[in-house]
């Protein structure tokens, strides 16, 4: 019996040190030999033996090498079939994973693809009414305003599409410096609150004056302008507040609360699901130049938010959540139907030095 769980435990400590099946047997191997040689000599020094008694003693070295190997290989083949099925199991969930990522991935670009076909087709109709012969100087007024209001958010949303592709392909770097969060911030509230007033909505800014922290201020922009957009854009009622401060002395929150119907009523309810999955998981959380904020999509956070309608809500939720990604930031994300959302994004204070990398 004792030898019996010592080949068990032979096989166990031998699967757990690396080896494989080849030397596990070779190694059964090379001890009966020594044992034999062993017997052999102690035969030897022994005439007085029986001749039956060496062979006797053969016959069980023979049997216990045996079932030695046989229990030590059967443990190694046991532990070696467990690990295989944990990792056909972990493939699986992968799998399972990025076939979640892609519906998620194609959900985005089908309603970008019908905010697309929405664009066009109220430029198509407002460009019918101004060359049409019969039209009134009045309609053709509204007509041209329909077309401009048009084109800017085609620009947009196009603008958007090439941001999403372009981090998508990795092809983004972030570019760490010390930086004033507080001021990007303020300054970006400042920007934004003629299209806040304009819809009868109040923007508050809140936070130290001052914030020196370190990160890639053109991406911070855009996350923070990508989600005022949104909190602008769905809040009928009442109005948004922006709210920044330091964490512990390693992180720092951004922090954008609406009083907006709640993410279920939006047009970008097919990210629910995948932000709520980043809430739910670990805290670890790509402009060709991003040395400065893009000049149509982060540059000018008042004319850009001037326009009464943006397309591509969820289109700007999946560029905020690459570029945490990118920005080793988390995304926290709470909506109660009615009561409106607040999205909290979590940087870190400082950087690796020198660090610059893709996603």
């Amino acid at each position: 019996d004792d030898a019996q769980r010592g080949s068990v435990q032979h096989g166990a400590h031998r699967w757990q040190e690396g080896y494989n099946l080849g030397e596990v047997t070779r190694e059964w191997h090379h001890l009966h030999g020594c044992v034999l040689e062993e017997l052999e000599a102690y035969g030897r020094d022994h005439a007085e033996l029986g001749s039956n008694v060496m062979a006797n003693v053969r016959r069980a070295l023979l049997d216990l090498c045996g079932e030695g190997v046989s229990s030590s290989v059967s443990e190694y083949a046991r532990l070696q079939q467990a690990a295989a099925v944990g990792r056909v199991n972990d493939l699986e969930r992968a799998l399972e994973q990025v076939n979640a990522l892609q519906r998620q991935r194609a959900e985005v670009w089908r309603e970008a693809a019908h905010d697309l076909r929405n664009s066009v087709g109220l430029v198509s109709n407002a460009t019918v009414l101004i060359n049409h012969s019969t039209a009134s100087d009045s309609t053709r007024s509204k007509s041209m305003n329909t077309l401009q209001a048009g084109v800017a958010s085609l620009k947009f949303m196009l603008n958007d599409l090439l941001n999403l592709a372009r981090l998508e392909a990795g092809r983004d770097q972030r570019r760490i410096a010390p930086l004033d969060a507080a001021l990007l911030l303020t300054e970006l509230c400042e920007n934004a609150q003629a299209n806040a007033m304009e819809r009868g909505l109040f923007l508050r800014a809140k936070g130290p004056a001052s914030m020196n922290v370190e990160g890639d201020a053109a991406k911070i922009q855009r996350v923070a302008q990508n989600l005022l957009v949104n909190a602008l854009q769905y809040t009928k009622r009442g109005g948004v507040t922006v709210s920044w401060a330091l964490g512990d002395g390693r992180r720092w929150y951004l922090c954008i609360e609406d009083t907006g119907p709640g993410m279920e009523e939006g047009t970008a309810a097919p990210l629910l699901s995948e932000l709520k999955a980043i809430t739910a998981g670990d805290d670890s959380v790509p402009g060709d130049d991003d040395s400065a904020p893009d000049a149509d999509a982060t540059g000018a956070a008042g004319s850009q938010m001037t326009q009464s309608e943006h397309p591509g809500e969820g289109i700007g939720l999946s560029i905020v959540k690459q570029l945490c990604e990118l920005l080793d930031a988390s995304l926290e994300f709470e909506s109660e139907r009615g009561k409106g959302s607040v999205f909290r994004v979590i940087f870190p204070v400082h950087y690796d030095a020198g660090d610059s990398r893709s996603q």
